[in-house]
């Protein structure tokens, strides 16, 4: 892996439309962010990777998804794809500080990257999930995002824009959510 990124990219990926550039996505089979979850109706849901815009495909992916909360009335399965190579911790860090996938392929298609299944046995109260940078980038001045590296020949890195879900609510998840305009400050004194 690349330890530079390069500022064009970067720069182009912020100024990017969210709904044009690559993004982690939490969905439905029916790739909609809004999920369901009722007692006693086993569900399913994807965190999907979907590159796009600045990244024609990417072999290593850090991000982490909020809003998980533990003491649910239900039972929780996260199933990791067999593409990562390499995946480590408990549900590979996915709500916990992280994820960091190694794949040997390059992907470059929209991709499950975990599959997470539920039983709840009572009602689920309104969830919030969204994707955010890792807590402890790899990057080695801390890149202030999510992001993929890119396939060969260059494994740039790339930052992309968390998607969101919303489950048990009346609400439209509008995913993915853009990148903070705060973050351009932080990737700007890295080259200062």
């Amino acid at each position: 892996m690349p330890s530079a990124i390069r500022t064009p990219a970067v720069v182009a990926l912020l100024l990017a439309a969210p709904g044009h550039a690559q993004t982690v996505a939490i969905v439905g089979a029916d790739g909609d962010c809004n999920l369901t979850i009722q007692p006693f109706v086993p569900a399913t849901f994807y965190v999907r990777a979907m590159p796009g815009g600045a990244i024609d495909g990417f072999t290593y992916a850090e991000f982490r998804v909020e809003g998980m909360p533990s003491g649910l009335p239900w039972f929780l399965t996260v199933t990791p794809s067999p593409i990562p190579d390499i995946c480590t911790g408990n549900n590979c860090g996915l709500f916990a500080d992280g994820v960091r996938l190694w794949s040997q392929a390059c992907e470059d298609a929209p991709y499950d990257l975990f599959t997470i299944s539920v039983f709840a046995y009572a009602p689920i109260p309104e969830i919030e999930l969204s994707v955010h940078p890792h807590r402890f980038s790899s990057f080695p001045v801390g890149l202030p995002c999510a992001f993929f590296a890119r396939c060969a020949p260059d494994y740039e890195y790339i930052c992309f824009a968390g998607g969101r879900a919303l489950v048990n609510s009346t609400r439209a998840c509008d995913e993915p959510v853009a990148v903070r305009p705060g973050s351009w400050t932080r990737v700007k004194r890295m080259y200062e």
